[in-house]
Order: structure tokens, then C-alpha cells, then sequence
């Protein structure tokens, strides 16, 4: 399918932001005009508001006291939720949008596709239910100016959803929606009570009518989705159809409810006060989700977490479906059950075994469901629950104290992957690090093969700048490597002491370690687990330690791809560190390259100038949604003194894509310079 043709943009004359390529900023006497006519339309709505609260209270005390006079016992349920719907209905609803409208404006108020939506939801949560009074609203001039603020909130609407995000008409027949909403609008005044007035249609003809704009909403949102948005706005437009997807939901949920709700007093069923208040609730979510998405949307506030969202949404709601589906069938089935062995339904134990079969379900649900959602949806082939759980036994457990020829062992670390001593080699008589996997791998039958396999190649390497293997076996069930033992602290230890580098304490670090990757790439070999942790800092000479040189020994090469392959971590053979994990290695593990590596050392250098991770998040999901989704933040956005350049160069090392990454680490690290 060809690209749309050239948009067209409201105001051709100015030039395009070259952040988003849009031309929606406004300056000078436009800006003046555009907040002047704001603050005018937010003070009709005002006033507006100032007459409508007493309106629906007259309409509520009317028939508290008509309905409720009948019932000796009070005023049932039912009767209580409307008189809330009707009172705190459209304040609080005013409220939420107004609310939200005023951050907008306040935030973003040089932006008129901004301004447009703030005006949108200004006038939308006045005039939602002020058409409702309008007989009611002493003087006359009030209902004009609330069928004024009608129209103006119809045209904004379409309006906005029109030229979101970019001010540009896309497709271009989407010209003549605005021009149709006000020639409509124009008619309903010109020509009142005749077809023209929506307010005198059919309830089904008005019902389609909005339902056909709310569709052709849909339409234009998702056709620059897929055909001219920028990754950028696509987010945006998520967040905005993700909004009115969940109000979608909650409606057809409030209609469901809403019929079963006002059913109950006719059954002689009393309506508990909680439940009133419940339906009245879900209708005001369902109101206000779409500006709140809305707001997000238009601010850029948090635009990357809505992948997140999305896939938590899917999970949760297939899980609520299995478990509701799986509670309706044994509640079904359990009373007949009962009735023929005891004669009664016995409902109580019916409803206690219906909880503990949700119960027992939930969590082996929760997982197969996160699964297949990762998997399907997100391109996700990571356990990424499991990658978390140690393999080894925590600190405090039983220790190797000797191993082979080697005695005297000295536990220095212990970690996910392996525990490491320290001891000295009986030939050489010098002190090496022993690094030791866990038992339960000797178990796996095709872990000897593959340890001896990987641990040969990589024992082949010799270059300052990698560690080196003297030895590798096994002995009492467990596997070892014999390697270079390195006196000083890793990259990590420092980062967290110094909290971050300078360029120029950075480069050595980064030169070394990037022409220990150029060897072994050279030789077909990738680490898979580049980070802080896994780079050995070898001291230079006797200076002080804040003064001190170190030469960068990268730890663990193949390490990763020798346990990784043996321990079902992973859907596809991959063990790394979440927050280093390259986009590929999420996806296809098995097809990674020296790309991979680019990147992990990619994001290592931003944690080394940045002092933290480009992408941080608690939840190990959003983290590889991050990764996969989420372009890198620039490094000058927190070290604005940074050279162009060195942002230029994390952020092609961080591409999405291996193909427009730096080749090799050494050109990345040249690139830094």
C-alpha cells in the first residue's frame, strides 16, 4: 500500500517542528487570540455550570419527593443512585474535564491541536447533561449560550480528532468532516426543530449518528497510524484509541449492569446503596477515561508505557473471562450436584468451592495467558519470570572448599549463573579465579557436550582485554572454568561508588573493552551479556584509587550461551541481563550476531556518562517492551554539556534494527571520540 501523498496542514506558511513534524505551534498574536478565546469560552462554561448544578438539584428534589413519598420504609436504592446521577453527575463531571482541560492549557497552551482538545473536554463536561435543563435555565440567554457551547464542542471535537497528532488533514478527505459539522450546526440554528436539530431525532437515529463520527474517528486515527505516523505518534494514537476502547467497554458493561440494576425493584429485589453508587460510578470512569488518555496523549506524558499497558490489559482481562467462566460452570453444575446426593443445592458450599476453583486457577492462568500474550502480540520469547530466579543456592549454603587439584577455596562471588573462588594453580603458582556452575546443570543431559565444546573456544581466546581460560573440567558433578584472576573491582562497583564517568574517564575503559569485542567478533564469537558486572577492572599501578588506571578484562564470554542453552530460562536459549538485553535477543535469540553486543555495550555506556539505565523499570515486562519499543532518551536531556556527537553515536548503537547499528564496537567507540 503507497505512503498518503503530502498532508495537508492548517497553517502552510510555518515551518515544521522538528520534533515531530507537525506545524501546530503558535506564537505571537496567534497565541495572544487563541488563550484569549480560551479564557472566554472557560468563563461561559463557568457560567454556564453556575446554573445547571441548581437545575438538576430541582429535577432530583422533584423526584426524591415524588417517588420517595410512596415507600414508607424510605427512598429505595434505586431512586438514591439517580438522585446522585443527577445532582453530582454533571458538577462532577465538570470538574474531572475541567480539571484536566485546565492541565492541558497550562502545560501545552502553544500547541492549538493542544488547545483543541482542551477545548474540546472544556466544553464537553459542561454541556454533557446541560442540554437536559435547558427548559429550567432562567434567563433564555443561558440556554442559547448552552447550545452555543454545544456546537463549538461538536466542531473542536472534530476538529481534533481530524488533525491529531500532526495539524495535517490526513486523508485528505477528511477536510470537508469540519465543514460538515458546521454546516450541520448552522442549520440546527438557522433552521430549529426540523431535522437539522439532533435534540428532536429518534433516540436510535441520534445513537447512529454519533456512533457513525465515533467510527470515522476510529478510521482516521488508525489509517496515519499505519500509514504516515511517526513512532512517536504512533504512541500517541495508541493512547488515544486505547482510551476509547476501555470507555467502549465500561459502557457496554454499564448497559449490562444498568439493565439488570433497574430489573431489581421490579422483582422486589431491594437495591443495596453500594450498588447505586457503583452504577453511577462506571459511568463516570467510562466518561473520563478518554480525556485522561487524551491528556497523556497530547502532553507526551509517559507516551512508551502504553505497550505495557496494552499487553497488562489483554492479560487481565482473558484472565477475568476464564476465571468468571470457570466460576459460572462449577456454580451451575455444583447445585445439581448436591441436589442429588442431598437433596438440597447447598449454596454456600457452592459458592466457597466456585471461589477456591478461581483461586486455584488464577496464578497457573496468569502465566499461560501472560505467554501467549507476550508471544503473539509482543514478539516476547523470554520467560522472563523465570529469568529471575536464581540458579544457584543463596550465600550462606554449603561451599566448595576444594575442587580438583585446586584447595584452600575462597568464595569471591556468587551470582545467577555460577559461584566464583578464588585459589591458586598448582603448576603456574599464581592466584586464579575458579568459577563453578551449579549442580543441578550436570543433571542436563546435553550440558557436558555443550560445556566442553563452548569452554574449548573460548579457552582458544588471548587478548589483554578479555579474560583468559587456563583450564576447564569436571569434577564431583559439577563444571568449572580455571581463568585469569583479577584483582580489582568490576565496572559496576565503580558506577555505583562514583555514580557515574566523564568522557574522558570513560574512553579508556571503552577503548579496551571495544577492542576485545572486535577480537572475538572477529572470530565468530559473541559475549550475549555485555554490562557493567561482566567488565574486570585490572589496576595500573600503585596511585591512589580515585586516581587510579585500570585496563578493561571482559568476564564471562560464552558463558552466557554455555549455561544459557541448558537451564529452559528462555524459549529460545537466550540468558542475559534484562536491562542490557538487546531487541533480538528478546525476539530471536538464536540469530543474534555481534550486533547484539553493540548494542548491550550501547546501553553500558549511557548507564557509564548518564549514571543510569535508558530504560528503567521495576517490571521485567515493561522492561522488554522498553527495549523493543521505546526509542533511547538523549544523554544531554540529563548531561546537557555532552558533545552532539556522543548522543548521535548511543543512540545509532541503541537502534531497534541491527542494520542500523554501528558494525562493531570499535567504530561505535571511535564514534564517541
Amino acid at each position: 500500500m503507497p505512503r498518503e501523498p503530502e498532508a495537508i496542514a492548517l497553517n502552510p506558511e510555518e515551518p515544521r517542528s522538528a520534533h515531530d513534524g507537525s506545524t501546530t505551534r503558535l506564537s505571537g498574536n496567534r497565541l495572544t487570540i487563541a488563550r484569549s478565546a480560551w479564557f472566554a469560552i472557560a468563563i461561559s462554561s463557568l457560567i454556564v455550570l453556575f446554573f445547571v448544578i441548581p437545575a438538576a438539584y430541582r429535577n432530583a428534589s422533584y423526584l426524591f419527593y415524588t417517588v420517595c413519598t410512596e415507600h414508607s420504609d424510605g427512598c429505595p436504592g434505586l431512586v438514591l443512585g439517580q438522585l446522585g446521577l443527577l445532582v453530582g453527575g454533571p458538577v462532577l463531571l465538570a470538574m474531572a474535564f475541567g480539571l484536566i482541560a485546565l492541565v492541558i492549557f497550562r502545560l501545552k497552551s502553544n500547541d492549538w491541536v493542544v488547545m483543541l482538545a482542551s477545548l474540546t473536554m472544556l466544553t464537553f463536561g459542561v454541556t454533557i447533561n446541560a442540554h437536559n435543563f435547558n427548559a429550567q435555565l432562567p434567563p433564555p440567554a443561558i440556554a442559547l449560550l448552552t447550545e452555543i457551547l454545544q456546537a463549538l464542542m461538536f466542531t473542536f471535537g472534530v476538529l481534533f480528532f481530524c488533525l491529531f497528532p500532526d495539524g495535517r488533514f490526513t486523508p485528505r478527505w477528511t477536510r470537508a468532516l469540519p465543514l460538515f459539522s458546521i454546516a450541520a450546526t448552522i442549520g440546527a440554528f438557522v433552521f430549529p426543530a426540523t431535522f437539522f436539530d439532533t435534540d428532536r431525532w429518534d433516540g436510535t437515529l441520534t445513537g447512529l449518528y454519533y456512533f457513525a463520527w465515533a467510527c470515522l474517528f476510529v478510521f482516521v486515527q488508525v489509517y496515519r497510524y499505519a500509514r504516515v505516523s511517526t513512532p512517536e505518534q504512533r504512541q500517541q494514537t495508541k493512547w488515544i484509541l486505547f482510551g476509547l476502547g476501555v470507555s467502549a467497554l465500561l459502557v457496554a458493561v454499564f448497559i449490562a449492569f444498568a439493565t439488570i440494576y433497574e430489573s431489581l425493584p421490579a422483582l422486589e429485589i431491594e437495591v443495596p446503596l453500594g450498588l447505586s453508587y457503583a452504577w453511577f460510578a462506571l459511568l463516570i470512569l467510562a466518561l473520563i477515561s478518554v480525556p485522561v488518555s487524551v491528556g497523556v496523549s497530547v502532553l507526551r506524558y509517559r507516551l512508551w508505557n502504553i505497550d505495557f499497558i496494552i499487553n497488562r490489559t489483554l492479560v487481565f482481562g482473558a484472565l477475568t473471562v476464564v476465571l468468571g467462566l470457570a466460576f459460572l460452570a462449577t456454580f451451575m453444575l455444583l447445585p445439581s450436584l448436591f441436589r442429588s446426593f442431598t437433596g438440597a443445592s447447598q449454596y454456600p458450599i457452592v459458592i466457597a468451592a466456585s471461589a477456591l476453583v478461581m483461586g486455584s486457577l488464577f496464578q497457573p492462568a496468569r502465566y499461560r495467558l501472560q505467554s501467549l500474550v507476550d508471544r503473539r502480540f509482543f514478539g516476547i520469547q523470554i520467560d522472563y519470570g523465570k529469568t529471575l530466579r536464581p540458579l544457584t543456592p543463596a550465600i550462606g549454603a554449603i561451599r566448595q572448599s576444594a575442587l580438583a587439584d585446586y584447595t584452600d577455596l575462597e568464595l569471591i562471588g556468587i551470582g545467577g549463573m555460577a559461584e566464583v573462588y578464588r585459589g591458586r594453580h598448582p603448576a603456574l603458582d599464581r592466584l586464579v579465579a575458579i568459577k563453578i556452575t551449579p549442580p543441578s546443570l550436570a543433571a542436563t543431559s546435553t550440558f557436558g557436550e555443550r560445556f566442553k565444546r563452548e569452554a574449548s573456544v573460548v579457552a582458544t581466546l588471548r587478548h589483554p582485554n578479555i579474560i583468559q581460560v587456563f583450564d576447564f573440567g569436571e569434577a564431583d558433578g559439577r563444571y568449572y572454568l580455571i581463568m585469569e584472576y583479577i584483582a580489582g573491582p568490576d565496572l559496576e562497583s565503580l558506577l555505583q561508588e562514583r555514580g557515574r564517568l566523564t568522557l574522558e574517564e570513560a574512553l579508556p575503559l571503552l577503548r579496551g573493552i571495544a577492542a576485545g569485542l572486535n577480537y572475538a567478533h572477529e572470530r565468530d564469537l559473541v559475549h550475549r551479556d555485555i554490562k557493567p558486572s561482566n567488565i574486570l577492572l585490572d589496576p595500573i599501578g600503585d596511585a591512589p584509587p580515585n586516581d587510579r588506571d585500570y585496563r578493561a578484562v571482559i568476564a564471562d564470554f560464552g558463558l552466557a550461551k554455555i549455561i544459557g542453552g541448558s537451564t529452559h530460562i528462555t524459549r529460545s536459549g537466550v540468558l542475559g541481563t534484562l536491562s542490557y538485553i538487546a531487541p533480538e535477543q528478546i525476539q530471536a535469540s538464536a540469530d543474534v550476531d555481534r550486533r547484539a553486543d553493540v548494542y548491550s555495550l550501547g546501553v553500558t555506556v549511557f548507564r557509564m556518562l548518564a549514571g543510569e539505565l535508558p530504560f528503567n523499570h521495576q517490571n521485567p515486562g515493561a522492561l522488554l517492551i522498553a527495549h523493543l519499543t521505546q526509542p533511547p532518551p538523549d544523554v544531554r536531556e540529563l548531561l546537557p554539556d555532552q558533545p552532539r556527537g556522543v548522543a548521535l553515536a548511543i543512540e545509532r548503537a541503541l537502534a531497534k534494527d541491527p542494520n542500523q547499528r554501528f558494525p562493531t564496537a570499535g567504530e561505535f567507540v571511535a564514534a564517541l571520540s
